[in-house]
């Protein structure tokens, strides 16, 4: 959830939870534990469901706005080319023993 709080945190997306909606999605998960014979926290519970709120804010936000170009396939030697290109990252490169 990291990469969506932090998307959700740039772009500003907030969700705003309706306690009618909330309290009827509480209800129905405390009916299946109960069902189910498993323990209830409720105050974990409503977490759980603002996190989950948020993710499904994200995702709607990236599904209307996300653009992907595709490119068309260039070969296997175009493929190696530009893995060539990408330099290696700091941290291997200042690894202990590298040459």
């Amino acid at each position: 959830m990291l990469a969506s709080d932090a998307i959700a945190e740039e772009q500003g997306i907030s969700v705003t939870l309706n306690d009618e909606d909330l309290d009827a999605d509480v209800a129905a998960a405390r009916a299946a534990c109960k069902r189910d014979g498993v323990g209830f926290d409720e105050d974990s519970y409503r977490a759980e469901a603002a996190e989950k709120y948020r993710y499904a804010a994200v995702m709607a936000w990236l599904q209307a706005n996300l653009k992907v170009e595709v490119l068309p396939w260039g070969g296997s030697a175009a493929s190696a080319a530009a893995a060539a290109a990408v330099p290696a990252p700091a941290a291997a490169a200042a690894a202990p023993g590298s040459p």
